[in-house]
């Protein structure tokens, strides 16, 4: 072979695009799936060779989606149903789940055919929320460098999304309180153990968005001696911005008197969203002043729980992401009283449009505002401390707002969110 051909074969690998192939649920209902379709689009924009595969497609216009398929046969469709019906029946039987704690069996699952050719052509294969779609052994045979992004810990875990109290996912699960199960030997350590068996041989690489998930993963069996990257989730500050609050609020008939809180959840039943704590704090502020509030809430599911609230709730239904930036501009302060969370995607989005945000001192909250600077975190989860939190934000609105938008666009961005994945590919291609 000549200079010349080599060079040009050189040049030609130089010039090939990177291809990535991501898996996830779905690619738009929830923050994980809207979070991973957004490195999608980055990364295309970036001119990376992206693919994303899907249990299921929301929009079936979505550029480089596609929808994976169950397997067929006899066997799939007429004998593995049954078994699964079966086996369902027997962990009901056994086991009483801990109410709104979230458990994924990974158990039942179709058999779904991956596209083994995208997998074998790709350079680097990227998971995300995957845990009532692919099993362990799914992935067992992937050869590629693994990047998964840890939207809760069930990656790492006997299947619980949350830890609590529990430490489990540090050893070898079992006796687990999701299952409220006194077994050593139950569905839990079950499943951590496939986990295991299937990933001993993977290349796996952790990113995660909060310094809060990576010193979880850090400590677990799964992925203590994997590498772990704390990358930031990022948001679009040129769609969420600042909008001039008067017009927006003509939008939803708000009044320019009524200081209105917002906060998005799907149900005021689960403990974890800590609605309660919010609607004390506001019960608290309501008794000590004569401010005129309104709690503003939106999200997919009406919970019938917040008729009850004792408060007045201004109920916006489920609001898509194209309008979302006008509700943000009708509120004063943004509300994220999780007691237990990662880093929502709602409280980027709400300071990127100089909204400032309220919440508890958890998860990754920390690692987005800096207390009394742009935004207000509580440290004790507790109504009282929330209250001076809210009255704090509310006093300082513009400030916090500021502050918190200028937090977005040199921190949290879509652009920086993609460069710093790209530099962890490249980084683990060169290995």
């Amino acid at each position: 072979m000549d200079l010349t051909t080599l060079s040009i074969l050189v040049s030609r690998k130089q010039s090939r695009k990177m291809k990535v192939v991501h898996f996830s649920t779905s690619e738009s209902l929830g923050g994980a799936a809207q979070a991973t379709y957004k490195l999608h689009k980055g990364l295309l924009a970036s001119n990376i060779d992206s693919k994303l595969f899907v249990k299921y497609i929301s929009s079936p216009r979505v550029k480089e989606v596609y929808e994976l398929h169950r397997q067929t046969g006899f066997l799939e469709n007429k004998i593995l149903p049954r078994i699964r019906t079966i086996q369902k029946k027997s962990l009901v039987k056994n086991y009483t789940l801990q109410p709104h704690a979230p458990f994924s069996w990974n158990k039942f699952l179709p058999n779904y055919r991956l596209d083994e050719q995208a997998i074998q052509q790709a350079d680097i294969v990227g998971l995300y929320w995957i845990g009532e779609f692919l099993s362990p052994e799914n992935l067992a045979n992937i050869h590629q460098p693994i990047v998964w992004r840890l939207s809760d810990i069930w990656p790492f875990s006997g299947g619980c999304h949350y830890p609590g109290k529990c430490k489990g996912f540090q050893s070898s699960c079992g006796k687990c309180p999701v299952l409220q199960s006194d077994s050593i030997q139950d569905e839990s350590r079950l499943l951590l153990e496939r986990k295991i068996k299937s990933f001993e041989h993977l290349n796996i690489t952790i990113a995660a968005p909060s310094h809060w998930i990576a010193g979880l993963a850090r400590t677990s069996t799964l992925f203590k001696n994997r590498r772990i990257e704390v990358i930031k989730t990022g948001v679009d500050e040129n769609h969420f911005k600042p909008l001039v609050k008067a017009e927006m609020r003509k939008a939803f008939s708000i009044p320019d008197d009524t200081e209105l809180i917002l906060f998005g959840a799907d149900s005021a039943s689960d403990p974890r969203k800590g609605i309660r704590l919010l609607i004390d704090a506001l019960k608290i502020i309501q008794k000590s002043s004569n401010r005129k509030l309104e709690l503003g809430i939106f999200g997919r599911n009406y919970d019938s729980e917040f008729d009850t609230l004792g408060f007045p709730v201004r109920y916006f239904g489920y609001i898509t992401e194209l309008y979302l930036p006008i509700l943000y501009n009708c509120a004063d302060i943004f509300i994220a009283p999780s007691i237990e969370e990662n880093l929502p995607n709602t409280a980027l989005e709400a300071m990127a449009c100089e909204i400032p945000v309220c919440g508890f001192n958890i998860g990754g909250m920390s690692d987005l505002i800096q207390n009394k600077q742009n935004g207000m975190l509580a440290d004790q989860i507790e109504a009282d401390a929330l209250a001076e939190s809210i009255l704090y934000a509310l006093d300082h609105s513009n400030d916090l707002g500021k502050n918190a938008r200028e937090t977005i666009c040199t921190q949290f961005t879509q652009t920086l969110q993609t460069q710093a994945y790209i530099q962890l590919y490249n980084s683990l291609l060169k290995r």
